[in-house]
């Protein structure tokens, strides 16, 4: 029947774990007597033979001891003898271990949290709970092969509280028979508490696994057994101030921060229970010793393969794992065999982070972006910058003072373990990068529309500018030195933005800048010229315009000549080389704004029909200084060349007749031109 009952236990538990992280959560901190748990563990005791025939309890507990045991650090603890047992009546508080190592002390709530090392703390960091309850450690101290008790004391094994309630009538009475009486350091209503044993339990509260927090003072106590149920959880006691039993818990984790009460050994106690333990080791670590305990004859250590590896207290592995587990079989002086198991713990740790230029335009810094990672536990950071300074901080922002490149150091440690790593990395710094936007405008106009003209005065001292102009009326640009015609009067709040090309620098300036209308309309420039075509002798030409009133009027000719005003008359000296005039009219009005319009005038050149090459000096040369040729009626060429027609055909008169000529003539615009006609010589 109580090998069923075992078996329902466990299975039961393994359920309710499963379902949740906390089973005590679960519970709201109160467990139940009448829930099927703890009926099964009630029943298990009562139905135990060896309970049933037994005394009264307080007939067989003797008094408080005269005598005393002091730890390493001095405190004093009263002791009592509760059966067949010694133990101490107050909470463990000691902070160095019997070899004389400190504990480490942990406030910060995740690093306690991340923790696979031993340490301890008080309750709620707050050292006025040493007195009456004692420190709160993890149960990575209890196994410590160091020792954390007084020689000569050890803390419970699983069979220590086991025979301890057993001899308080079990479990499902054993609570009320060892808590404190009375509701000075317990919680109402404190069931069932007599203190009949002189055990004097206390409700020190726990510190939690999984967030590093505090809770319970008051209301339960918590004391670690030496025995582990698996790698994540270990054994326990609790007491609860509604609770008249002593609960036995497996499914506790060994990050739990709780009490220990230490029992005196015996022969049995001090050889026999099984024992486990860890050892830390860097990734960088070749070689690991491992050191079964102190006061045994025999040793023979296995690997987790069973295969045989030594037979000495210490022994050397090369290069082992992770969570590799080693064990060793040791036998005492009395004969008692035990096992001692040892876990390795390794960090595997890296040292890594980037880096990013950034700069406010006043100065600049290196962001440092930490990447380093490890397999367990925590970190922490040393910054070395290169330049005298360091941090501790874990993504720090530095400045440097100049411009250089640095070598730049961060060294990663494990709390707890000797374990670092570093990773060194060159970075380059930049001076203090000073930008500043600026400009300057002015009103420019063709006459036609305002504009305003702005000056970049934007500066910097490193890097490349670039700019990006706002112009208040919807408008942009990116050219350095902008001319901008705004559509309509009025102020404008006109914005330039600098970046820096080197730098995450950005700066703007912004300024009011006021726009005008569009000047009044240009001057008229629409003139008429009579004739339009000029052929001698009919070589004068009247131009005219409207007037407006405050215009002025200029005329170029296109003879090299000029005239004013808005009427004027002018005679052309007609050549054969003029074919065309070009008129021009400049008019001004008072703002000072100026039109041109021009127009063109033909002139067909004047080529006489009749001439007389009879020596007086009249009309004795025909068409000098053009391409000319002369034709008789046949068709003979009498003359072709450029110095004019003499009427002569090799040196000899020609009869008075008429003749053809072709004449060819470029005009005003480089074009040639011809002409063909008859001619008429007379003497």
């Amino acid at each position: 029947m109580r090998i069923k009952l075992l078996i329902v236990f466990f299975v039961f538990f393994a359920i309710i774990k499963a379902e949740t992280p906390d089973f005590r959560l679960m519970k709201n901190l109160n467990p139940n007597p009448n829930d099927s748990i703890f009926q099964s563990k009630t029943t298990e005791l009562n139905s135990d033979n060896k309970t049933t025939n037994k005394k009264t309890i307080s007939s067989r507990i003797q008094n408080i001891n005269q005598a005393t045991v002091t730890d390493i650090d001095g405190n004093i603890y009263h002791t009592i003898n509760i059966g067949t047992q010694t133990w101490m009546i107050e909470n463990l508080r000691v902070t160095k271990f019997r070899n004389g190592d400190l504990i480490p002390k942990v406030t910060d709530n995740i690093i306690w949290a991340g923790l696979s090392t031993p340490g301890y703390c008080w309750y709620n960091n707050d050292i006025s709970n040493k007195t009456i309850y004692g420190a709160m450690y993890n149960w990575f101290t209890v196994a410590d092969n160091r020792n954390i008790t007084p020689i000569g004391w050890h803390v419970p094994t699983d069979n220590d509280f086991t025979l301890l309630t057993d001899f308080l009538n079990g479990e499902s009475q054993a609570g009320g028979k060892m808590k404190e009486a009375g509701t000075i350091n317990w919680n109402s209503p404190n069931s069932g508490a007599t203190n009949e044993s002189g055990f004097t339990g206390l409700p020190g509260g726990l510190r939690d696994y999984s967030n590093g927090s505090f809770r319970n003072m008051g209301s339960n106590g918590y004391f670690w057994t030496s025995l582990q149920s698996d790698n994540q959880r270990a054994w326990d006691r609790e007491l609860f101030s509604n609770q008249v039993n002593c609960f036995r818990y497996f499914f506790d984790s060994k990050l739990y921060g709780f009490s220990i009460r230490c029992v005196k050994d015996t022969m049995i106690n001090a050889v026999c229970p099984p024992i486990s333990d860890t050892k830390i080791c860097c990734s960088g670590d070749l070689i690991i010793t491992l050191t079964a305990p102190d006061n045994y004859t025999t040793y023979s250590w296995t690997n987790q393969n069973g295969t045989p590896i030594g037979t000495t207290k210490l022994i050397q592995i090369n290069n082992p794992a992770d969570n590799d587990v080693f064990y060793c079989s040791m036998t005492s002086p009395t004969g008692c065999t035990t096992k001692f198991d040892i876990t390795i713990l390794k960090y595997n740790s890296k040292a890594d982070f980037s880096t990013k230029i950034i700069s406010d335009c006043i100065s600049s810094s290196v962001q440092f972006t930490n990447l380093s990672t490890t397999n367990r536990g925590v970190l922490t950071y040393n910054w070395d910058f290169g330049d005298g300074t360091s941090s501790t901080e874990t993504n720090p922002i530095h400045k440097y003072a100049t411009s250089t490149t640095q070598q730049v150091t961060l060294i990663v440690s494990n709390p707890g373990t000797t374990c670092t790593q570093s990773y060194t990395k060159t970075v380059e710094s930049f001076p203090v990068t000073i930008t500043k936007a600026d400009f300057s405008s002015e009103l420019v106009s063709d006459c036609i529309s305002s504009s305003i003209k702005f000056t970049n005065l934007s500066t910097t001292n490193i890097g490349i500018l670039t700019y990006k102009w706002s112009f208040g009326d919807g408008t942009s640009s990116s050219e350095v030195n902008p001319i901008h015609t705004f559509a309509s009067p009025g102020n404008k709040q006109v914005t330039l933005v600098v970046d820096n090309s080197s730098t995450t620098c950005t700066q703007s300036f912004t300024k009011t800048v006021e726009t005008v209308s569009i000047f009044p309309k240009l001057p008229l420039v629409e003139f008429t010229v009579s004739p339009t075509i000029l052929k001698d002798p009919q070589n004068e030409v009247t131009c005219n315009i409207s007037p407006e009133a405050d215009v002025t009027y200029s005329w170029e000719l296109g003879d090299g000549t000029t005239e004013t005003g808005s009427t004027i008359k002018h005679a052309y000296q007609l050549t054969i080389k003029d074919f065309q005039y070009k008129i021009t009219l400049t008019a001004t009005n008072k703002n000072g704004c100026v039109k041109t319009g021009s127009k063109n005038i033909e002139v067909n050149p004047l080529i006489p029909n009749v001439f007389s090459p009879n020596g007086d000096g009249i009309d004795d040369i025909f068409m000098k200084g053009v391409d000319l040729q002369i034709f008789d009626r046949l068709g003979i060429i009498l003359y072709n060349g450029n110095t004019g027609w003499d009427g002569t055909y090799h040196g000899q008169q020609v009869k008075v007749d008429t003749y053809f000529y072709y004449i060819k003539l470029n005009d005003n615009d480089q074009n040639q031109r011809t002409f063909k006609g008859y001619l008429t010589l007379i003497r």
